[in-house]
C-alpha cells in the first residue's frame, strides 16, 4: 500500500474520528483536542472509541463498565495550506536522506501483509535529516505493542503513546511521518487484551497527532479473546472484531480460544447444581458445544469482511481438566471444525487466507 498526503482532496475517512480530510489538529501538548484529554486517567475514552468497539457487559476478568464516555472530539484544525490546484495529490517518495535499515526492514514486513510503503522517489521538499528521536524509535525494530501496558502506564495519553516515543505528525516535515514512521508501524504487532485496550487504541488511532496511523496497522494479536463473554441480547457485535474491521491493511490476525469455553455441562446448570450436592465428581461432566454455536457466540463470521487478511491464526489452550471431564466429543476437534469452516468461507469468496491452528500454554 502507499501512504499519501493530500492537498485539496479528501483521504480515506478515519473511522476512529468520524472525520475525513487532511491531518490537521494541534500536535502540541497544550490542548486535548484529540480523543483522550491530556493527563486524563486511562478509563476516559471518546464516544467514537465506544462506538467502534461496542459497550461490553457480562463476565470479564477486569471491569469494563462505568467508563466515562462523555469526552467529545472537537473539530480537527486544518493547519495545512491549500495547494493552488485543489485537485493536486502529492505522492510521497523518499525523503532527502538514506532510509535507515530498521525502516526498510519494517517496510518489508508490512509488504508481506498487503504492501509496504514505497521508499523510492524524488527527494521530498522538506527535511533532509532524520531527527535523533525518530532514529531512536526506528532502532527498536519490529516489536509487539501491548495496549494494556500503554493505557496503564503513569500519565497514559492517547495523543502521545509510548510506542511512538513522543513522535507525532509534524506539519513542517510531513514526509518523515508518511515515509518513515508509518512504514515502521507496519512492522509492529498490536496486542489487544480486553475491551478497554480496544477503546484506548481507538483513541490513539483517532488522534490528529497520528494521521493515517489506522491504515498502517498490519498485525494484531487478540491474546485474551477467550475471555469474551459472547454475543448476547445486549451485545450484537464482538468488540475485538469491531476494532479490526476498521483497519484496512490488517494482514495478520491472531485470536485465542480455550477448550473450556467450547464445552458445557452435560446436565444443564440447574440439574448440575442438584447433582453436585450428592455427587460432586459426576456434576463436572461436560460435553462439546456444536461448532456453529461457538461461531455464533464469538461472531467469527465477521472475519470474512477483513479483505486484506492473509494469515488468520487460531491459538488454543487445551485444558487437561476440561479434557478429563469431557465425556462426549473432543473440544480440540471443535476447533478443527471451525478452522475448516473458516478456510471454506474464505475460499468461497476467492480470498486466499491461510488459517493456522496452534496450541499454546495456559
Amino acid at each position: 500500500m502507499s501512504f499519501t498526503h493530500n492537498r485539496g482532496n479528501a483521504r480515506r475517512a478515519n473511522p476512529f474520528t468520524g472525520r475525513g480530510g487532511r491531518a490537521g489538529g494541534n500536535t502540541g501538548r497544550d490542548t486535548g483536542r484529540s480523543g483522550t484529554p491530556l493527563n486524563a486517567s486511562a478509563d476516559e475514552f471518546s464516544p467514537q472509541a465506544a462506538a467502534i468497539v461496542g459497550r461490553q457487559s457480562g463476565r470479564q476478568t477486569e471491569p469494563v463498565a462505568n467508563y466515562r464516555l462523555h469526552q467529545h472530539r472537537q473539530t480537527l484544525r486544518e493547519t495545512s495550506e491549500r495547494d493552488e490546484s485543489p485537485g493536486s495529490r502529492t505522492h510521497h517518495g523518499a525523503i532527502g536522506a538514506p532510509i535507515p535499515a530498521a525502516a526498510r526492514a519494517a517496510n518489508t514486513a508490512g509488504a508481506a501483509f498487503g504492501g509496504g510503503v514505497p521508499l523510492q522517489g524524488a527527494p521530498g521538499p522538506v527535511g533532509a535529516a532524520i531527527p535523533p528521536a525518530l532514529q531512536a524509535l526506528l532502532a527498536t525494530g519490529p516489536v509487539t505493542v501491548s495496549m494494556r501496558v500503554e493505557r496503564e502506564r503513569p500519565g497514559a495519553d492517547a495523543n502521545f503513546p509510548a510506542f511512538l516515543k513522543g513522535i507525532t505528525f509534524d506539519h513542517n516535515n510531513p514526509l518523515l511521518w508518511y515515509n518513515v514512521v508509518l512504514p515502521y508501524v507496519q512492522g509492529l504487532t498490536f496486542n489487544i487484551g480486553f475491551s478497554p485496550d480496544c477503546m484506548f487504541m481507538a483513541d490513539v488511532l483517532g488522534s490528529p497527532n497520528h494521521p493515517q496511523l489506522f491504515e498502517a496497522i498490519t498485525k494484531m494479536d487478540l491474546s485474551c479473546f477467550h475471555w469474551f463473554s459472547g454475543i448476547q441480547q445486549n451485545r450484537s457485535k464482538n468488540p475485538y472484531f469491531g476494532m479490526a474491521s476498521h483497519l484496512p491493511s490488517l494482514g495478520f490476525l491472531s485470536f485465542k480460544l480455550h477448550t473450556g469455553n467450547l464445552t458445557t455441562s452435560v446436565f444443564g446448570e440447574r440439574r448440575m447444581l442438584a447433582i453436585e450436592a450428592v455427587d460432586e465428581e459426576r456434576s463436572k461432566e461436560r460435553k462439546c458445544r456444536a461448532p456453529e454455536e461457538v461461531i455464533a457466540y464469538y461472531g467469527l463470521g465477521d472475519v470474512f469482511a477483513f479483505r486484506s487478511l492473509r494469515i488468520l491464526r487460531i491459538e488454543y489452550i487445551a485444558c487437561a481438566r476440561t479434557a478429563h471431564y469431557t465425556l462426549r466429543g473432543d473440544p480440540v476437534r471443535v476447533i478443527r471444525d471451525i478452522r475448516n469452516w473458516l478456510e471454506a468461507g474464505f475460499a468461497n469468496q476467492g480470498h486466499m487466507v491461510r488459517v493456522e491452528m496452534v496450541q499454546v500454554e495456559d
